[in-house]
């Protein structure tokens, strides 16, 4: 009877031991189901969705993300809605970074003004002409818009803003150019480098090696200008950062 007793006793035990990891494991903040969501966002099947899964809990466990709802979220893909804590404005721009703001202001411009309509027309070509060439059509004048708002007319000349959002990425060696982004050679940050190039150590400090990239390849484009310091040029001439024309972010030339 004793016997029969301890072997029940022993059962119950490892019936214990053998559930309390499973449920620990099923209610983790890092794993296999708290991280299911961010795994399917990413639309990967097979080996691909494992790796996806290895990746997403290993960054939770690392504390670089977050799988309940925290920021940054995980995130194995790029183009899965979510930014994940290797991704910015730059390497996914489409996760990370909305379209850019627009704002309207007003700035004082001269405005084709009907002096018997009392209505603001379009912005003048010159002082003398309002209208269609060759002479402006009668009972116009081309006036500021500080003069007509002196009268008591509310005209305006509207003008378009972007705002661009900052870098959030860390930089390989060094980010010293342009807003935003953080410096790390830790592996952990998944420190960028451009297409083609690695981040590694040298020393106490990291670099980006790889193929040499001409300055002004696109390859070193981006939101900031950290990339533009690995650019090749001439001698005499250094590689640096120019801000775009139109849009967000820098172009690079030799300098």
């Amino acid at each position: 009877m004793a016997a029969r007793k301890v072997l029940v006793a022993f059962a119950v035990l490892a019936l214990g031991v053998g559930i309390t990891p499973s449920v620990a494991t099923a209610f983790s903040p890092c794993g296999h189901r708290a991280c299911s969501d961010e795994v399917a966002a990413s639309g990967f099947s097979g080996q691909a969705r494992g790796a996806c899964l290895r990746q997403v809990i290993a960054d939770c466990r690392a504390g670089l993300c977050s799988c309940r709802g925290g920021s940054p979220p995980c995130s194995c893909a790029c183009g899965d809605g979510l930014c994940g804590p290797s991704e910015d404005c730059l390497t996914c721009p489409q996760d990370c970074c909305p379209t850019a703001t627009t704002t309207t202001t007003t700035l004082p411009c001269k405005i084709c003004f009907g002096t018997v309509t009392h209505v603001c027309g379009g912005p003048c070509s010159t002082d003398f002409d309002c209208g269609p060439p060759p002479l402006p059509p009668p009972n116009v004048l081309c006036l500021p818009v500080t003069e007509l708002q002196r009268i008591g007319f509310t005209c305006e000349c509207p003008t378009t803003t972007t705002t661009c959002p900052p870098a959030t990425a860390a930089y390989c060696g060094a980010a010293d150019c342009g807003e935003g982004g953080i410096s790390s050679c830790d592996p952990f940050f998944h420190a960028l480098c451009p297409q083609g190039m690695t981040c590694a150590t040298m020393g106490a400090t990291c670099g980006c090696t790889g193929a040499t990239i001409p300055c002004g390849d696109s390859r070193l484009s981006g939101l900031t200008c950290n990339f533009c310091k690995w650019g090749t040029c001439p001698p005499g001439m250094t590689c640096g950062g120019v801000p775009k024309t139109s849009g967000c972010g820098f172009d690079c030339a030799c300098q």
